[in-house]
């Protein structure tokens, strides 16, 4: 999701193959209510969830324009 972030905001496309693809993937897995389902392989316990949907929505409002 960061690499997806950071590809949005340096100008990559969403023409561009691997982010069509990433776009794909994350549409495909967004809940009916806009949110996904997180797992996170560092920082148990903590609760950054809504950090982490703004940032996915961030990126993919940026690939929608």
């Amino acid at each position: 999701m960061s690499a997806l972030d950071s590809l949005s905001l340096i100008g990559i496309p969403a023409a561009n193959p691997s982010v069509a693809k990433a776009l794909v993937w994350f549409r495909s897995r967004q809940r009916a209510d806009g949110t996904w389902r997180l797992q996170y392989l560092k920082g148990a316990g903590i609760s950054i969830d809504e950090w982490v949907h703004f940032a996915l929505c961030r990126a993919l409002r940026r690939y929608s324009d």
